[in-house]
């Protein structure tokens, strides 16, 4: 390295200027040495930054100033017509809450996922395709450039399986020796580990990609290549990520697959250091003891501590299903494609029993599911039924009939546990009749797409009356950057306290106290003032009425 200048920053009065200081990096190749800079203006992967004439430059500026001459007369790179940014084709998923109406009664979406169609037909036919990478989001999703196409996409890897990446909670800003990066995920996490791991291998860097599908939100998936060697391989090799068997068990090269995760687990590389093996065992029984024992063993060995979660379906003003973030849920899309590449609607119906795990047909979306048959919904004729079933990755409800459903094949029920959670919010009571849409509404404007962090209290088992099984359902509080959202929902009038609140409760006070701030004001259930709170509070009002 040869230091060139430093360069002052900022013009806050309150603050000293930020110094940085520029180098010219060189890479030495034999008895040859080269300007990193200047082979990356060379290639056309870099422009070069213009300087006022009493302004420090490089040492080797006059090398860049030619070498990016020479690369635009050669149109490399950005300085071909497929870089032009007016002409990049950006095929990457919108963000949540742009997918507005484009006219014509088509949406963004919608259109997105026409053009990801066509190109996808493109890709497929090609064995390799080159690529560079412009961002990692995770050690198995990136966003990639595609030059000879000029378009950008969301790629992720098939075979695998990562741990969702963690943003850091505690304040490290006062560590001046930590990378930005560093700060917003520190590699303290198997999930963060892995990311760290695929960016020191892949950001910024050439690679080769092949393409085997498209998701439904305009995901590609497929294999990358670094040095011609799988990428999603070299994951499983230093234990930054397991086998998605049955992904890859369709690849030709499976059983060196298998046997790099075996070698893997048994020197205990990377998330196999802190795997639970014995859980693993118990996770091997039949599906619906598995669910009794996973979700037992978690509420016993349950941290105290706040967990990231999104909330997947509200029921009430206080009850809904969420997935916990830091677990599987970074696997669903994956399960999701498998299940739709089955083609269920070839398969012969199937009548299931209570409590089976079936593949179910969401008619939201028509997509299929895994799910649980809660009951049996006679139609009025002999041996007609429809089906009361409970979507166990999302926790929503449907009845569906009979052409809805198809026989679940055993490999999609043991491949992970069940994602949704059946939570309710501590101390507060959901309000009945008309308002009990409000309460939904409410609350769903708290909680729509945002990561939330849930305190368990305690496990309740909410099965029916007279059945053997065990549904739990998680008592919790609910914050979002530091809000209770129990407490706005009954200071806006949504919900009320739940009477059943013990008065030594930490929350009693703070939520009968926005209760009766609701109250005053009006709000919600209280526009009229007194709201009864049970159906004999109702008839005394009733008689005297009359």
């Amino acid at each position: 390295c040869i230091f060139d200048y430093p360069r002052s920053f900022g013009n806050n009065k309150n603050q000293p200027p930020q110094v940085r200081l520029y180098w010219s990096v060189y890479l030495v190749e034999g008895s040859t040495e080269k300007n990193i800079a200047v082979e990356l203006v060379r290639q056309g992967l870099a422009r070069v930054v213009s300087h006022p004439e009493d302004e420090l430059r490089a040492t080797d500026y006059q090398d860049l100033v030619v070498s990016e001459k020479n690369a635009e007369s050669a149109h490399k790179g950005i300085h071909s017509a497929v870089y032009r940014q007016q002409n990049v084709i950006n095929l990457t998923p919108l963000p949540r809450g742009a997918d507005a109406s484009s006219g014509g009664g088509e949406t963004k979406s919608s259109n997105l996922i026409a053009k990801c169609k066509q190109f996808f037909t493109f890709f497929q036919n090609k064995p390799r395709i080159d690529a560079i990478v412009d961002y990692v989001f995770a050690a198995s999703r990136f966003k990639l450039s595609i030059p000879s196409q000029g378009c950008v996409i969301m790629f992720t890897l098939q075979g695998c399986i990562v741990d969702k990446p963690i943003k850091a909670t505690e304040d490290i800003a006062a560590k001046p020796d930590i990378s930005p990066f560093d700060k917003q995920f520190p590699p303290t996490s198997h999930g963060n580990k892995a990311l760290h791991f695929t960016r020191d291998h892949v950001y910024q860097r050439k690679v080769q990609i092949s393409v085997a599908s498209l998701d439904n939100f305009g995901n590609f998936l497929g294999h990358m290549y670094i040095n011609n060697k799988e990428f999603a391989l070299t994951l499983i090799e230093q234990g930054h990520a397991k086998l998605h068997y049955k992904i890859a068990k369709k690849f030709q090269n499976f059983e060196i697959y298998k046997t790099a995760e075996e070698k893997a687990r048994k020197q205990l590389k990377g998330l196999w250091e802190t795997f639970d093996f014995e859980a693993e065992k118990q996770a091997m029984q039949g599906p619906v003891e598995r669910q009794v024992v996973s979700e037992a063993s978690a509420d016993k060995n349950k941290s105290k501590d706040p967990f990231p979660i999104i909330v997947t379906d509200i029921r009430s003003g206080n009850t809904f299903s969420y997935q916990i973030q830091n677990e599987e849920t970074s696997a669903l899309n994956e399960l999701s494609i498998s299940l739709q590449n089955e083609n269920f609607a070839r398969h012969p119906h199937h009548a299931p029993k209570k409590g089976e795990i079936i593949a179910a047909q969401y008619t939201m979306d028509d997509l299929w599911y895994r799910a649980e048959v809660l009951s049996l919904v006679s139609k009025g004729k002999e041996l007609a039924f429809d089906y009361e079933v409970k979507y166990i990755d999302y926790g929503n409800r449907e009845v569906l009939p009979h052409s809805r459903i198809r026989q679940l094949d055993q490999e999609f029920v043991d491949l992970m546990k069940p994602q949704a959670y059946d939570g309710k919010l501590v101390g507060v009571k959901t309000p009945e009749e008309d308002d009990a849409k409000d309460a939904i509404e409410g609350f769903k404007e708290l909680v729509s797409g945002r990561t939330l962090y849930a305190l368990e209290i305690s496990t309740d088992n909410t099965a029916p009356k007279g059945t053997k099984g065990i549904q739990l359902t998680h008592n919790v509080i609910l914050t979002d950057k530091d809000k209770d959202l129990g407490l706005e929902l009954i200071a806006n009038g949504y919900t009320r306290v739940d009477k059943r609140l013990k008065r030594e409760d930490p929350l009693y006070a703070l939520y009968h106290e926005a209760e009766e701030y609701a109250r005053r004001e009006r709000f919600g259930i209280w526009q009229y003032g007194h709201n009864p709170d049970s159906e004999e509070e109702r008839e005394v009002e009733r008689q005297l009425l009359r």
